[in-house]
């Protein structure tokens, strides 16, 4: 396979062998350690890419707290203010209306998000990485240039403009968890650092704020991070490859002198298999695991030097990876997860989409607002901070222990929520971003680790999907709390936390599943 583009020939090739072999290794050269090496490098430049799309692209929306302070600045939405009667302007721009209208935008553009995860999984599965990645980018680039000549007054596109940008994101987001393939024995903790950049996205927004604090408008900004998009468009259409990588694959770059750009992608089989063993799935894995990404060989025979053909015993909990994607979907250690992600993802949405008047409420002041500019810090900076943690506890101590902890933090962050106190609220921003970063973390890691793959794109956007639609309800609890509850949020904070010392019921099961 290969795409033609001008002036340069650079290969990629990705090999499931214990290493890559290039033209000169194939004509007799053996494998040392230079080529290890190279095949490292490959490695970590893919993730590096991946990276700055993803921070560039993927979750811009979850920066909402500093984009709004943006909108403010720029008077969006101050129509809807009261108006100074001596100056003929609104008093401050800054009043429930439109407090109301930001905080509608953020819930229906993250609805969006989740909503569209599970057509973008099935279009993941069916067209690869490469064309799900690349029209995610065009498609937040064209949200951000809606942004940028939306006035609210005139030509009011900031919701089709938020959607088109939430719609890319989740498409560059879920189209490049495959990299965790690269890197077996640290599988799950390189999907901890997808969901980590993912979050630390947010600091884009909040680049936006100070620079925006600086004088410069927010149609410069959003123009500005249109243009530096197209590189990651190129990026994504030449780099990623047509289908997801393989476990244990290895990437290599290598230059030539024609004037073409070939991306290929290389299996190497071995002509003669000249011994059978049978082994279990979890063995396959345990060698695969050997440490690959540091130069480790693939299992040989020790007579032949060639690799050995391993026909494989799938039993038990391996078994799911084997299922139709419509059988893995009925599976209790499915739905218990999909239940456990979607209650948590609505008191995560809820609290995001309502910091700015929870914040307020209790005394951050509306003309400096210092805690919601914590916050918009400590979400991303946190969120990618916590990616050791996440990915050692799933790692090392499994799912049981990671569940225990994530729902830890969110009853902890809700406990927190209840009491009037702004200064402690600086404790609960700490929790709920952490709670945040490992709540994603864990889902995607358990959709991917235990289903594979091959069902990873509608497996995880149907769990996304069932969260987007309950967190809706967080429109309804923001009216109870402005109609029956007098603009007070401790009841419906009381029933979030009640919801989430019922979500115990998920490590429960894992740990009796023995996943």
């Amino acid at each position: 396979m290969a795409d033609a583009v001008d002036c340069k020939t650079l290969t990629l090739a990705l090999d499931d062998s214990d290493t890559a072999v290039t033209s000169a290794q194939r004509g007799g050269d053996s494998p040392g350690k230079a080529a290890h090496a190279a095949t490292r490098t490959g490695n970590h430049l893919i993730v590096l890419f991946g990276s700055i799309q993803s921070f560039l692209n993927a979750g811009l929306i979850f920066g909402w707290p500093a984009l709004v302070v943006v909108l403010q600045r720029e008077g969006a939405y101050s129509e809807l203010c009261p108006m100074d009667v001596t100056l003929g302007t609104s008093a401050r721009g800054d009043c429930e209306a439109q407090r109301q209208r930001f905080s509608t935008l953020f819930i229906v553009a993250q609805a969006v998000f989740s909503f569209c995860a599970f057509v973008v999984g099935i279009l993941l599965d069916k067209l690869g990485p490469r064309i799900l990645s690349s029209t995610g980018s065009i498609l937040v680039t064209a949200g951000l240039v809606m942004l940028a000549f939306s006035d609210s007054k005139e030509l009011d596109m900031f919701m089709p403009g938020l959607s088109l940008m939430c719609l890319g994101g989740i498409s560059v987001h879920l189209s490049w968890f495959h990299v965790s393939n690269l890197f077996p024995s640290r599988r799950k903790t390189i999907t901890s650092m997808v969901v980590g950049v993912f979050t630390m996205s947010g600091l884009v927004f909040v680049v936006y704020e100070a620079l925006s604090s600086a004088g410069i408008s927010a149609k410069s900004l959003f123009l500005g991070h249109a243009a530096i998009n197209v590189l990651c468009i190129v990026g994504a259409l030449t780099l990623w490859p047509s289908r997801p990588f393989s476990l244990g694959a290895l990437v290599v770059f290598r230059s030539g002198c024609s004037c073409s750009y070939d991306l290929e992608l290389q299996e190497e089989i071995p002509e003669e298999i000249p011994e059978e063993i049978t082994v279990t799935a979890g063995d396959v894995e345990k060698v695969l695991e050997q440490d690959v990404e540091g130069g480790g060989a693939a299992p040989r025979n020790s007579q032949l030097g060639a690799p050995l053909k391993a026909t494989v015993a799938v039993t038990g909990r391996e078994k799911w990876t084997t299922l139709p994607v419509s059988q893995q979907m009925l599976l209790p250690s499915f739905i218990s997860n999909l239940v456990f992600f979607t209650l948590n993802y609505l008191a995560y949405t809820f609290f995001l989409g309502t910091a700015l008047d929870q914040l307020e409420r209790l005394g951050d002041d509306p003309d400096n607002r210092v805690y919601l500019k914590m916050f918009s810090w400590l979400l991303p900076l946190l969120g990618g901070g916590s990616v050791p943690v996440i990915g050692w506890i799933l790692d090392t101590k499994g799912y049981t222990a990671s569940f225990v902890f994530i729902n830890t933090c969110g009853v902890l962050s809700a406990t927190v929520s209840m009491v009037s106190n702004l200064q402690l609220q600086a404790f609960r921003l700490v929790v709920f971003s952490i709670f945040r970063i490992c709540l994603f973390s864990a889902m995607f890691g358990y959709c991917a680790v235990n289903y594979g793959f091959r069902s990873f794109g509608r497996l995880s956007g149907l769990t996304l999907l069932a969260a987007s639609i309950v967190s809706l309800l967080g429109l309804e609890l923001k009216r109870v709390v402005k109609d029956e509850c007098s603009g007070d949020f401790f009841l419906v904070n009381l029933g979030l936390c009640i919801m989430g010392i019922g979500c115990y019921f998920h490590p429960v099961y894992v740990r009796k599943a023995g996943i």
